[in-house]
């Protein structure tokens, strides 16, 4: 692999990284080492995409004495990319005060992101980010319209996917020591909407149409973590860590129609949400002799999906058939207001929730047969139209504080 190290200066500036497998990007926006009283730039930071290795950094390598971090923004490489980012630092020691940054993990990547650094200590104070992954993000198809196609057999299979696995988020740093923490926002999938628009089917003359719409999003086995991993001698930061919350989903209406013998048409239209297996800390893994903040924790609250009208019409026809199917499935996700263990420390007091506020509409479902023997003849005309909402919230674990507290007072 070939590396490629890009340092700037004390201003504002612009980096991007190299794209393929072959590249090894080191950013460091500011200096290799930011000492005395040093200020960062606000610097933009982009890594290389498919396949490239990213090691991104706001400010620089270390930061000592009583440097300060910028206002920086980080976006980490997509399509097979691995991102370490690093809002101001790897190291950050003394009176240092990291920036207000804007950290973006990248899609379909690899993400390791560090509010501030990886590690703090002897005073150091952390900056109050903003950590965000698939935030906003949008999965539409097409409208579908087909009429009247003698004796064809179109099959139309639209998709739209998208999956954020197995990444770390982490508001401050990997390892926080004699220092404190910031007030950080961090979430993945956020505000994401699913659409399935209008699906029109309309078949004459023998003709034989069917489409297959699928939307899928899945969120599963990600790490999200409001300070640190590790906490001692320290405060905590009053964060707010979430998954899929307000996420819309709308499907249009669906319209299949057969109109003359031997005709057929079949719409299915699928959406598929899967918020699964994550894990959410709102402070640290472990903490020690240090104070807990108070944390808001949630997995899908505020969904909200609509079903627009379906209509299923057979007239001299022979078969028309619309299946709409909703998959909610929130599994198996872990909430920890405060820490998996805390000790000598105090609790804070947290919001925690999954799934709540979840709002489900469905329009009308409207059939319509008519002709010779359509309702009275099963050998004729086979009509079915199937709605279904099938929401699972199974196996979650809200914890308020720690699963272990040891001389430690609860929030």
């Amino acid at each position: 692999m070939t590396k490629k190290t890009q340092t700037g200066n004390l201003t504002n500036e612009i980096f991007t990284g190299e794209s393929g497998s072959i590249w090894i990007n080191e950013i460091y926006a500011d200096a290799k080492n930011l000492k005395g009283n040093a200020v960062g730039g606000n610097d933009t930071i982009t890594g290389g995409n498919d396949g490239a290795m990213n090691y991104l950094y706001g400010d620089a390598y270390s930061m000592e004495g009583n440097a300060k971090g910028g206002i920086d923004t980080i976006t980490g490489g997509a399509n097979g990319a691995t991102n370490y980012i690093y809002g101001d630092a790897y190291s950050m020691k003394g009176k240092v005060q990291g920036g207000n940054d804007i950290l973006v993990g990248g899609l379909n990547a690899k993400n390791f992101i560090y509010g501030d650094s990886f590690a703090m200590s002897n005073g150091a104070k952390a900056g109050d980010d903003a950590i965000s992954m698939g935030s906003a993000l949008s999965l539409s198809l097409a409208a579908v319209n087909v009429y009247f196609l003698n004796s064809a057999t179109p099959n139309l299979t639209p998709t739209a996917s998208a999956s954020i696995l197995n990444n770390t988020l982490i508001g401050d740093a990997d390892n926080i020591v004699n220092s404190s923490s910031g007030s950080d926002s961090i979430n993945i999938g956020n505000n994401s909407t699913t659409h399935i628009q209008d699906v029109i089917l309309i078949s004459n003359d023998g003709s034989d149409i069917k489409a297959s719409s699928t939307v899928s999003l899945d969120i599963s086995k990600n790490s999200l973590i409001g300070d640190a991993k590790n906490l001692k001698n320290s405060s905590s930061g009053n964060d707010v860590v979430g998954i899929g919350n307000n996420i819309e989903s709308k499907l249009g209406k669906t319209t299949v129609g057969s109109y003359a013998s031997n005709s057929k048409t079949s719409a299915s239209s699928t959406v598929s949400i899967n918020l699964s297996s994550n894990r959410l800390v709102g402070d640290a893994e472990n903490i020690a002799s240090s104070s807990a903040g108070y944390d808001s924790l949630s997995v899908g609250d505020n969904l909200k999906t609509t079903v627009g009208d379906v209509s299923t019409i057979v007239r001299g026809g022979f078969t028309s058939v619309s299946n709409i199917l909703l998959n909610i499935k929130f599994l198996d996700n872990v909430l920890f207001g405060d820490a998996d263990r805390i000790k000598n420390s105090s609790a804070g007091d947290d919001a925690i929730s999954v799934g709540n506020n979840i709002q489900n509409t469905m329009a009308n479902l409207v059939i319509i047969a008519s002709g010779s023997d359509d309702l009275v003849n099963t050998s004729l005309p086979k009509i079915s139209s199937n709605e279904s909402a099938d929401f699972t919230l199974s196996g979650n674990e809200l914890i308020g504080d720690a699963a272990t507290i040891e001389r430690s007072a609860a929030g």
